[in-house]
Formats: structure tokens, C-alpha cells, sequence
């Protein structure tokens, strides 16, 4: 008994700081994967003109933060699952065994790393997520907007809406100089409101450029072209010849995000009960709980044969892992459809988790359970 509290102070100590080492580098190299994704993923919709590039490092931060709860949980799971299984594979397990220890000593230093991750995972979860998916709609928004009021794309009509019911104009342009910005045989159709008739103007150009004043203002510089003017209630139309001709770019106005289940903060799905708000719920509150009880089934799965290799386990290990995920989101799915009900969706999926834990706990490790 003496031997036992004088070895766990020493073995808590080295195991979590192995538990934190590795999780630490799984969450980088997760991070740099996630990250390379996505930042081959942004460049291929600036280039197609979906994107503008001012919204590449912006987006980019959005979309890592929005998978951050899951890169957390993966984290913490493979760094438990990689150490322990390293421990086995270097007989450590048994020393520590030899030296008083029984199996459910493991447990402590598991939760006093799977707490703390649990805990600022729902704080993600619960807070952050809603926030990030707000301020994602409403970028995407704004970004279609200046894509809009900015860009002229080749081969294809650009219209920009201003603040007035009939005041919009569309542009459309032929070709652009390959590595300059001016653009070749332009075509400008605008239509707004005035002296309490409607003007209606076409314009054609040969080239065309966009400029930008201090004061934020951007006008269409045209060069070397004709417009075509109608007012309505006129019988005549006028025709002006121009070597340059400036058109203002109508802001464009940017209609309120809605707001969907994903953007709604947590207090407000408790305080507006709806299945959909439930499931919303179910999946959010997901996140923190499969982190704990997964953190606590790498126990159990780390456990292999030394002479078999470990391959198969940590394959086996990733199956559970990707298993439970996928349930998460589909247990969302059934209590926003009213098939079951909240509670029986905790109930079946993290109690049936937790209960896999124990058996594969009892399982596996019982051959060397003894009293401490």
C-alpha cells in the first residue's frame, strides 16, 4: 500500500504531462491538414471569382474556428490513445502495474485532462459556434455584395442593386487584358428614377476601368464609346458620344441575415422550444460529451497484444471514434424530426457510449484488476 501513494504521485505526473505533449502535437498537425485544406479550397473560389481576395484570410479564420471544437476532440483522443498504446508497446504498463498500481489509476489522469478539454469545448460549443455562424452568413453576404458592386467579370452580366425600387444597373464585358485590370468592349444597361420618370440608359464602350475616390465612392471610367438615354413618357431618345464617360457604382444594399437554427444563440433555442431547436441543441451539447466518454474509451482500446502489433487496434480505435460522430449528427437529425425525443437521444447515444466504455474496460482490462 506504502509503494502505491508513493509511486501515483510520480506516475499521474509523467502520464498527464504525456497526455498534453501529445495531444498538443496531434492538434498541430490536425490544424496544419484542416488549414491546407482549406486554404486550397478559398484560392480555388477566388480564382473562380467567388471569393474576393481580401476575404481569403478572413474566411480562412471563420472556417478553422468553426472546426475547432472538432479538431479539439480528435486532439485529446488520439493524444490519450497514442500514449497509452506507446506505454504498452514499451511494456510501461507493466512497470507501473508491478509497482502497486492497478488499472483504474489510468482513469485520473485521463480526466484531468479530458475535464478541462471538455469544458473549454463547451464553452465552443455553446457560445462560440452560434457567434462564428453569424458573422460567416453575414461576410458571405457582404462578400456577394462587393462582388457585385466591384468585379467585372468576363463573359458575364454583373448586376448591382442600389437603395431605390427602380434604380439598378447591369454591366458586361467582353474580355480583360490578361495581368491589368481594363477591361474590353463593355456594355452598361441603368436604370433609375428621375425627375419623377424613369430613365432607362445603355452604354457601350471600348474599354473600361473601375476607380475608387478617398472617400469610398467607385465610378465606372469608361473610354471611347456611345450611350443611348430614354426617359419614360418621351417620345425621343438621346444619343451622346464620349472619349470618357464615368458611371457611379450603386451600393449595393446587403439585406439582413437571416436567422436560421445555426446562427440562433443557445439561450434563445431553451427560452423558444421547437424539435428543430432541440436537435440543434442534442448537437451542440455533442461535442463536450463524446469528448469525456471517448477520451475515456481510448483506456480500453489502447489495450493490445504486443506480439500482434497495433495497427488493427488503432484502426478499430478511428471506426468508434468516426462511429460516434456520425451518430451525434444523426441523433440531431431524429429529435429535430420528432422521432425521439431529447432526452432518449442522451440516454441511447452517450450512455450507450459509456456503457461500451465499461464493458470494454471490464473486458479488457480485467485480467489485471486488483485491489489498491
Amino acid at each position: 500500500m506504502s509503494r502505491h501513494y508513493a509511486t501515483y504521485p510520480a506516475f499521474k505526473r509523467h502520464l498527464t504531462t504525456e497526455f498534453w505533449l501529445t495531444s498538443a502535437a496531434a492538434l498541430g498537425a490536425l490544424s496544419a491538414i484542416v488549414l491546407t485544406i482549406f486554404v486550397a479550397r478559398l484560392l480555388g473560389h477566388a480564382a473562380i471569382g467567388t471569393l474576393l481576395e481580401t476575404g481569403i484570410l478572413p474566411m480562412l479564420a471563420l472556417s478553422y474556428l468553426r472546426m475547432l471544437p472538432v479538431l479539439l476532440s480528435l486532439s485529446i483522443f488520439l493524444g490519450i490513445f497514442i500514449s497509452l498504446t506507446r506505454q504498452i508497446h514499451d511494456h510501461e504498463n507493466i512497470i507501473w502495474s508491478n509497482a502497486g498500481l492497478a488499472p483504474t489509476a489510468w482513469l485520473r489522469p485521463i480526466l484531468q485532462v479530458a475535464l478541462p478539454a471538455t469544458l473549454l469545448i463547451a464553452l465552443l460549443s455553446l457560445i462560440l459556434l452560434p457567434w462564428l455562424a453569424q458573422k460567416r452568413a453575414e461576410f458571405e453576404q457582404g462578400q456577394g455584395a462587393q462582388r457585385n458592386a466591384i468585379h467585372l467579370t468576363p463573359g458575364a452580366f454583373t448586376e448591382s442593386a442600389g437603395s431605390g425600387e427602380n434604380n439598378h444597373q447591369v454591366t458586361f464585358i467582353e474580355s480583360v487584358e490578361a495581368g491589368a485590370t481594363v477591361a474590353r468592349r463593355v456594355f452598361v444597361f441603368d436604370e433609375r428614377p428621375k425627375d419623377g420618370a424613369t430613365q432607362i440608359g445603355v452604354t457601350l464602350a471600348s474599354t473600361g476601368i473601375i476607380t475608387e475616390r478617398p472617400e469610398g465612392e467607385r465610378f465606372l471610367s469608361l473610354g471611347q464609346g456611345n450611350r443611348y438615354e430614354y426617359t419614360s413618357g418621351h417620345d425621343a431618345y438621346r444619343q451622346l458620344a464620349f472619349q470618357r464617360y464615368h458611371t457611379r457604382l450603386d451600393p449595393v444594399t446587403v439585406d439582413p441575415v437571416a436567422q436560421g437554427i445555426r446562427q440562433t444563440d443557445t439561450l434563445t433555442l431553451l427560452r423558444n422550444p421547437s424539435p428543430a431547436g432541440y436537435g440543434e441543441l442534442i448537437w451542440r451539447i455533442g461535442y463536450p460529451l463524446s469528448t469525456l466518454t471517448l477520451a475515456l474509451l481510448a483506456l480500453p482500446l489502447s489495450q493490445f497484444n504486443p506480439r500482434s502489433g497495433r495497427s488493427l487496434n488503432a484502426v478499430f480505435a478511428l471506426l468508434i471514434y468516426a462511429t460516434y460522430n456520425n451518430l451525434v449528427g444523426l441523433s440531431e437529425s431524429l429529435v429535430a424530426q420528432g422521432q425521439i425525443t431529447p432526452l432518449l437521444s442522451l440516454i441511447l447515444l452517450h450512455g450507450g457510449a459509456f456503457a461500451l466504455f465499461y464493458g470494454l474496460f471490464i473486458g479488457r482490462m480485467n485480467p489485471r484488476l486488483r485491489s489498491t
